[in-house]
C-alpha cells in the first residue's frame, strides 16, 4: 500500500496487534525497519515517530512483535510512505494555470479561425 505524505508533516507508525490472541495479557515487544533495515529497536513502544518528515523519508516500513522470550516472532506487510515535497501543491497550482492558459489560446484561435471561415463565406460569391 502507499501512502502519501506532505514534506514537514509528522509521521507516526504503529503496530497494532489488537487482532492477535497474543496481545492478551503477554508482553510484547516491538522493533521497526525502514527498507529492511531496524530503525528502532525491540520495546515496548509499539509506535515508530519520524518528526518533520522529508522526501528522504520516502521508504517502506514495517514492525516486527516478539515476545520477551522469543518464542513468537511476527512482522508486519511493508508500507510504502511517499513524502512529497513542500512545492507539490504549487507544482499543481502552476500546472493548472498553464492549462487555463492554453485553454484560453485554443478557444480565442477557435473563434479567429470561425470568424475568418464566416467573414471568407460571406464575401466570396458561391459560383452557381
Amino acid at each position: 500500500m502507499l501512502y502519501p505524505m506532505t514534506e514537514g508533516d509528522n509521521m507516526t507508525l504503529i503496530c497494532d496487534t489488537s487482532l492477535s490472541p497474543l496481545r492478551q495479557g503477554t508482553e510484547l515487544q516491538f522493533a521497526f525497519y525502514r527498507d529492511g533495515l531496524e530503525v528502532q529497536k525491540f520495546s515496548s513502544s509499539h509506535q515508530y515517530e519520524v518528526q518533520s518528515a522529508q522526501p528522504k523519508d520516502y521508504a517502506k516500513y514495517s514492525c516486527e512483535v516478539r515476545t520477551p522470550t522469543n518464542s513468537v516472532i511476527k512482522r508486519s506487510e511493508e508500507l510504502y510512505m511517499q513524502i512529497q515535497g513542500e512545492n507539490h501543491k504549487a507544482d499543481h497550482t502552476t500546472v493548472n494555470i498553464i492549462r487555463l492558459a492554453l485553454s484560453g489560446c485554443v478557444v480565442f484561435l477557435a473563434c479567429v479561425f470561425l470568424i475568418h471561415h464566416i467573414k471568407t463565406e460571406v464575401i466570396t460569391p458561391s459560383k452557381e
